[in-house]
């Protein structure tokens, strides 16, 4: 039984990137070459990524407060 199309989803997982990147932001770029926003399942996930992203690429800090 082939198994292509199906998407696995662990919001814990997906939980745990974002909140570890909230407190260690600076691993974002090494996050970012192995996973993208389209890899994260729930549309808010998505974009706090894509707002890590923007920050990053902005010399902004990531941070609970500017997340």
């Amino acid at each position: 039984m082939a198994m292509e199309g199906l998407q696995f989803v662990n919001l814990e997982l997906e939980r745990g990137i974002l909140s570890t990147l909230l407190f260690s932001g600076e691993l974002l770029e090494l996050v970012a070459g192995i996973v993208g926003a389209t890899d994260f399942y729930l549309p808010f996930h998505q974009k706090m990524f894509k707002t890590m992203l923007w920050l990053d690429e902005n010399e902004y800090p990531i941070d609970e407060y500017q997340v």
